[in-house]
């Protein structure tokens, strides 16, 4: 009975919010979102990178300030952040209400807005470094601002499609739940360190996060109608194959560096990296525990929920029933 007073609450809020000072709020919420909650990870390590940050650059010692990690060396903590960033931007259509092709051009608006502002501080930052070398060569620098941009766009998708309803949100909890892991370590390990028992402990409230994701994304599916369940596989597939994807742009980080032979030697890396994905991607090489405990937490609760639904509408059946039972008698 509360929760609904607070969304009647929320809502007459936003109706009393002239139009464009609603999407005004959804775009800067969506910017800050990509850039707050994303790149939190090199917000953490106060975004700055020491010197010799380049493998084989000649960089001073001093630090260089750059809003986002656009280098190579950080591909899979840059690639994490621009994902979950892009489904939290995309998020912020819940606040415009009202017109839903508004809000979401609206919050596209503000993810791209951020997008560019740090790219275009990040690669000025790299190209005024003496002796940046190969981190500030034009094709590196513009194929990260092609993965910072593809990446925003995907998380964006899936986060701004919570407006045609609970399937939506079911994905873009899906694709939050398989970056978990990831972006919990690149959060938490710069202000934890990196002792082995840390880095254990990390990791695994890293896959707890994802589990707990994982069943809020299927309860945000639902289970009414039955075929209703089906999109659960699609749920569980989606968020399955991010980590290895991210594990895959790891990997990357230790071929894209100077006399790595790139461009040539491209095709054959991004072989390498496909075989790193295949293989995380192996039921046999992740820990599956935590998987089968959040498929049957979500069933269960699906159940007691529709349990619960069915016992309420029962109940509201039987009243006008008892009132005309009791009517006659009397």
């Amino acid at each position: 009975m509360s929760g609904d007073r607070t969304k009647t609450a929320i809502a007459g809020i936003r109706r009393s919010l002239p139009t464009g000072l609603r999407m005004l709020a959804v775009l800067l919420m969506a910017g800050l979102a990509w850039w707050c909650i994303g790149q939190l990870g090199w917000v953490l390590r106060g975004f700055e990178t020491p010197g010799g940050w380049v493998p084989g650059s000649a960089g001073a010692a001093e630090h260089t300030l750059l809003l986002v990690p656009l280098m190579t060396s950080q591909l899979a903590l840059l690639v994490t952040g621009s994902l979950v960033g892009g489904v939290c931007g995309g998020l912020a259509v819940v606040l415009g209400g009202g017109r839903r092709w508004l809000t979401v051009v609206s919050s596209g608006l503000g993810v791209a807005v951020a997008v560019t502002v740090v790219l275009v501080q990040a690669t000025s930052a790299i190209r005024a470094r003496p002796g940046a070398g190969f981190a500030a060569d034009d094709r590196v620098l513009i194929g990260l601002c092609a993965v910072v941009a593809v990446a925003s766009l995907i998380g964006w998708l899936f986060g701004a499609a919570v407006v045609l309803g609970r399937p939506a949100w079911g994905l873009a909890l899906g694709v939050l739940a398989g970056a978990a892991p990831a972006w919990v370590s690149g959060v938490a390990l710069p202000v934890v360190g990196l002792d082995p028992r840390t880095v254990e402990v990390v990791a695994q409230v890293g896959r707890s996060v994802g589990s707990v994701l994982l069943i809020a994304a299927l309860l945000a599916v639902g289970s009414r109608p039955l075929s209703r369940v089906a999109l659960w596989l699609v749920v569980v597939l989606l968020a399955w194959f991010v980590g290895p994807t991210l594990t895959a742009a790891g990997y990357l980080e230790q071929l894209l560096r100077p006399a790595a032979g790139l461009p040539h030697a491209l095709r054959s890396t991004v072989e390498a990296a496909w075989q790193v994905f295949a293989q995380a991607s192996s039921p046999g090489n992740r820990p599956l525990s935590g998987w089968l405990y959040a498929l049957l937490a979500a069933a269960a609760l699906s159940l007691l929920l529709r349990v619960r639904d069915r016992g309420a509408s029962t109940g509201q059946t039987s009243e006008p029933t008892d009132r005309s039972t009791t009517s006659s008698e009397g």
